[in-house]
Parts: structure tokens; sequence; C-alpha cells
């Protein structure tokens, strides 16, 4: 995708994207308003405290902090946890209150945070000083029952050895009081200094087990107690609300170029080119407020919506320059694309030059054309069809725009595929021809019926309308393909209904040459003020190549493109004033 497109794009779902922004952004506020505040506080345990800051070293550092992570677990755990339930009676078990706190290690230190989430302040302060106190009671808990097993070990051991050297004492008075050899005296006396040398050690190891002790209780304790939080840590609805509206910009995003990924319709005159490779000869709005009441355009309005129609009257004579038509059949592909809209003011700026026009209603099923023009049907041209000899003039019908006159679609037949293709017919155009310069047909769609097909096949040349963002490239290829097997010329495609809030090539390129126009003599051509505004709901196109430029290129080459446009009206203007004197 060209950067041209993906801003035209943008712009064209601008609308979803702040939708998007809107609703994500404004339903985060509201949930976070919703919800109740959180609160946190963090207790602060200080580990292995029993070694001297003398005997620190890297190794007894590591080991420090492996015994930091080992508590770590511990006080995760169900014991650490049920003594802080039973201290603070809360009304749940250690699984959800294992999901209020966290705990985790300093880096690089031998302290442990415990931090406490819930919506009550004092229940987190509460809870994070109850589970340190608690993880220090199991510490010292667990130190003393080691203790506790360790000394009586060495209490046994102790009275064993005592025995032993009370033993051996008797033993070597004995042997000393009945002259025994000197060899067993000596034995004797060696087993005795062992056994002495051993309960030394056991003494020692007694009372070293006792400082220990006191070491490791006292080595946990609360370096910085928990206290009641002031403010609450969420819900953050400033960044909820941020982080929202990305969200919704995303999703908005991803809609919009899906959605255009997938729409494969014809909106452009690529489009048209890249489908069939014919040229497209206008672009026009959707929309219009002349034609809200009304379905035909003011002969002396200078509007870009009124130029779009010039534009294409103006296109077609120059696709056809070579060998002008005659006749003129405007079709679409499906119901609904605005074909009879374009034939009625076709035919009104094709009269406007002088030449004398007659529109035909050939649509004899659905008849639209005389609805336009408000004309009576009971005589037109199924008439002209079944009376070989009553003069096209009995029939035609005089319209407020001068040289321009309707032939109605007359009684509906039960046969209007026969009739068109009648030998009838090839009489009735040029009964018509000998009473104008130039007759424009209002058929039925081509995809609905074979009417167009037949019509086609006798006719000079063919314009196809097409809905911008409806019609797809198939149905317009086939379309094409069933007029091409008439062997009729197809002299292009008017695309039609554009939406103006695209922001399309067609669109920007017209209105900055129009306002200027607008803005010097007003909407209707006559000098009067203006405020320089363009019509934001019209769209034109012009080039019988169907693209002249794009958007970025309008400010740049203004002039350049002022003067393109200003000789296609100059040479309007000279062709308005050779046919009216040819026919005046």
């Amino acid at each position: 995708m060209e950067l041209r497109e993906l801003w035209l794009t943008l712009q064209r779902w601008l609308w979803l994207i702040l939708l998007g922004i809107a609703v994500s952004s404004g339903a985060a506020y509201v949930y976070s308003r919703r919800i109740p505040p959180t609160y946190q506080a963090s207790s602060t345990l200080l580990v292995n405290q029993g070694q001297s800051p003398s005997t620190l070293d890297y190794g007894t550092l590591v080991t420090s902090q492996r015994v930091a992570q080992t508590d770590v677990e511990l006080i995760r755990r169900r014991p650490v946890l049920d003594v802080a339930i039973q201290q603070l009676h809360l009304p749940y078990g250690p699984d959800a209150l294992a999901k209020k706190i966290t705990v985790s290690v300093v880096e690089n230190t031998n302290l442990i945070e415990i931090t406490a989430t819930d919506h009550d302040p004092r229940l987190v302060r509460d809870i994070a000083n109850a589970v340190a106190q608690a993880f220090i009671d199991y510490n010292r808990q667990d130190v003393g029952e080691q203790t506790s097993q360790a000394q009586q070990t060495i209490q046994q051991q102790l009275a064993q050895v005592q025995q032993q050297i009370a033993d051996t004492a008797l033993k070597l008075d004995l042997a000393k009081r009945a002259n025994s050899s000197s060899v067993d005296v000596s034995l004797l006396q060696a087993s005795l200094n062992q056994y002495q040398s051993t309960y030394s050690g056991l003494v020692a190891a007694e009372q070293s087990l006792t400082v220990s002790e006191g070491q490791a209780v006292n080595s946990v304790r609360i370096a910085e107690p928990a206290v009641l939080p002031q403010t609450p840590i969420g819900p953050n609805t400033q960044t909820n609300v941020l982080i929202a509206a990305f969200a919704g910009l995303a999703i908005a995003l991803v809609i919009a170029f899906v959605y255009e990924y997938l729409d494969d319709t014809v909106k452009t005159s690529e489009d048209v080119t890249a489908a069939v490779g014919l040229p497209t000869l206008a672009a026009i709005s959707r929309s219009h407020p002349e034609l809200t009441e009304r379905r035909v355009i003011t002969p002396d309005d200078r509007s870009p919506f009124t130029e779009a129609y010039r534009v294409l009257r103006t296109n077609i004579e120059f696709a056809a320059l070579a060998n002008p038509p005659k006749t003129l059949l405007v079709t679409s592909a499906n119901p609904g694309e605005g074909k009879t809209t374009t034939t009625a003011n076709l035919a009104i700026v094709m009269a406007q030059t002088g030449r004398r026009v007659v529109v035909v209603d050939a649509d004899l099923r659905r008849p639209m054309l005389q609805q336009v023009f408000n004309c009576i049907s009971d005589k037109g041209l199924t008439t002209l069809l079944l009376n070989h000899q009553m003069p096209a003039e009995e029939c035609l019908q005089e319209t407020p725009y001068p040289n321009l006159r309707v032939l109605p679609s007359g009684p509906l037949p039960p046969n209007p595929a026969e009739l068109l293709g009648s030998e009838a017919m090839i009489g009735v155009i040029e009964r018509l021809l000998r009473t104008c310069d130039l007759v424009i047909f209002d058929s039925s769609p081509i995809q609905a019926v074979a009417d167009p097909a037949i019509l086609a096949a006798k006719v000079d040349a063919v314009v196809l309308i097409a809905d911008a963002g409806n019609t797809r490239p198939g149905v317009l290829q086939r379309a094409v393909e069933t007029i091409s097997r008439a062997n009729t010329r197809i002299l292009g495609v008017a695309l039609n209904k554009i939406d103006t809030r695209s922001r399309s090539y067609y669109y920007s390129y017209y209105r900055h040459y129009y306002s200027g126009y607008s803005h010097a003599h007003g909407q209707n051509g006559k000098s009067g003020k203006s405020n320089g505004k363009p019509d934001g709901k019209t769209v034109v196109a012009i080039g019988a190549n169907g693209a002249v430029g794009d958007n970025s290129h309008v400010s740049s080459h203004h002039r350049r493109s002022s003067i393109n446009l200003g000789i296609l009206q100059a040479l309007d203007g000279v062709r308005d004033r050779f046919n009216r004197r040819n026919h005046g």
C-alpha cells in the first residue's frame, strides 16, 4: 500500500478510529472508577546475622544468599502462613493468603521483603507484619528443636564417656596396687587419657551448641516493619485509560485495514482500469444538497457537482472525437447504481451545448426517467415501436431545459426484449435522429435482464455507470463482456456515488480547483461573495484516462493543474459557441 493510499485509508476510517479510542478509554475509565482502591504494605527481614563481620567472604555471602532464597520459599509455605492466619483470625486459608503476598530477596543483600496487597490498608499492614513474625517464630522453633535433639545426643555421649573414664580409672588403680607390669599400666593410662580427651571435646561441643543456638535464633529479625499505607497503588485510572486507548486504536486499525484488504469493490479509476481496462470518464459524489428534492441539476449552476456532469460530457466527446456518436446508451451492471440520474443530467449538459437532444426511457420494465422529468407515459417508446408510421414528434415531450426532449417508455409491454431487438427499434432510432442531433437511452441494468445487451447492438456507443464502493470488479467485467459481444464501443466508466469522506484524489483535485472559482464567482457562476469553502459533498474526476495525479501533487502543481482544467473549460466554451451557431 502506497503512502497516499495509507493516508486516505486512515482518513476514511477516522470515525472508527476515534470511536474505538473513545469506547475503550471510556470503558477503562468507568471500570477504574468503580473498582475499590488497592493498597500495599511491606515488611523487611534481615537474615544470616550469625556470622562475624570479620569472617565474611564471597563464599559466605553466596551461602547466605542461598539461605535467604530458601527462607523465601519457606515463608510461602503452609506452616508459616497457618501461624499468620491464626494470629490475625483471617477468614480464609493459606492458599488465599499466599495470593495476597509476594516475597522477594533484595538484590545483593540478605534482606527479604514481604509485600501484602489488599483493598483494606490496615489489613495489608497486619498481614505483612504477621507473616514476618510468623517466620521468625517458625525459625526459632525449628532451631530450638534441632538444638534440643543435638544436646540430648551429646548428653548421652557424655554419660557414656564418664562411665568409661570411671571404669578405666578403677582398673588403673587396681593394676598399680597389684604391682602389675609396666606395660599394662601404660595401656590403662593411655585409655584413660583418651576418654578424658573425648569427654572434654563433648563438653566443648555442648557449649558451642548452646552458643550457636543463640546465634541461630537471632539470625532472623525484622529490619523494617510494615506501616499503614496512606495512598492506594491502584487502580491507576490514567494508565488504564491510556492503555485502553492504545488497545482501541490498535483494534480499530486492524478492523479498518482488514476491511480494506477484503474490500475489492471498484472505488477509483485505478480500480476501473485494473478491472476492465477502460478509462474513467468522471466521478460523481454520492449525494448533493440540490438533489434532496429533485434528481436533476440546475443548468446555470457552477457548483462542483454540476461540473461533474460537464466533465463527463467533455470526456465523452474527447473519447469519441474521431467518430462522435449519435446514439448513446447509458447503463449499469446492477440496479441502484444511479444510471437514471446520470442519464438525465448528462442529457441536460449535452443540451446546453446547443445540440438537440432526445433522452429515451428504454427501461421497459421499471421506467424511472419519466419520473425524473415528470412526464406523462401514456405515449412513448412502445407506442412508436408498435406504430411504424407515427412521427416521433407526437410522442416526444418538452422539458424545462432548452434543446432537450424526453421520450417516455409508454405502456409497458409483456415482451420488452423482443420489442427492443426488433427491426422496429431501428426504425424508431432513425425517426428520432431526424428530430435531433443526439439520442441518449436509459436502459435496464445489464445483470438483471438482456434488454441492455440487445439495445447496445443498435447504438453507436455505451457509457457504463459503476457505484463506487459497491460494484465489484467481477460484476463490472461481466457487464463489459456482455456489451462487447454486441460489437459496440464502450467509451468508459462513470464512477457514481463517490463517498466524499474518502478524500479521494478526484475530490481533492476538483475541490482545490473550484474552491478558487467559487470564491471569485459564487456558487451560481455569478460574481458574488463566497466563503471560499468547497462543497464537502461533491467529488469529480477528470481525464479520459481516468487519472490525473494525486492529492499531494495538487499543491505542488497547482499552476499546471489549473491550466489543464482551464484548457478543458476553454475547449468546452468554443464547442458550445460552435454548436449554437450551427443550430441557431
